[in-house]
């Protein structure tokens, strides 16, 4: 079962501080609302906005840091591991 808390929780772990993250993140509402119908399967299970990925961030040690769209169907995240 994919727990995607789970994972960049233990990558917080291992960052040291104010460590950077780039991840990439599919869009899943470009995907589906271009009629890719199998945008939603068990490895992209959730559709992230800004505002969400902002606060999954936030929830698991991170700051976002910048977004950055590559295409109409993913973009990169930039994250700052928070320094507590």
């Amino acid at each position: 079962f994919y727990e995607p808390s789970k994972i960049f929780t233990e990558i917080n772990k291992q960052l040291q501080e104010n460590g950077l993250m780039i991840a990439s993140i599919p869009n899943i509402s470009n995907v589906i609302s271009d009629g890719y119908g199998n945008g939603i399967n068990f490895e992209h299970g959730f559709v992230i906005t800004e505002t969400t990925i902002k606060n999954f961030l936030n929830s698991t040690g991170f700051e976002l840091v910048k977004i950055i769209n590559y295409n109409p169907y993913n973009f990169f995240i930039i994250a700052k591991k928070n320094a507590y």
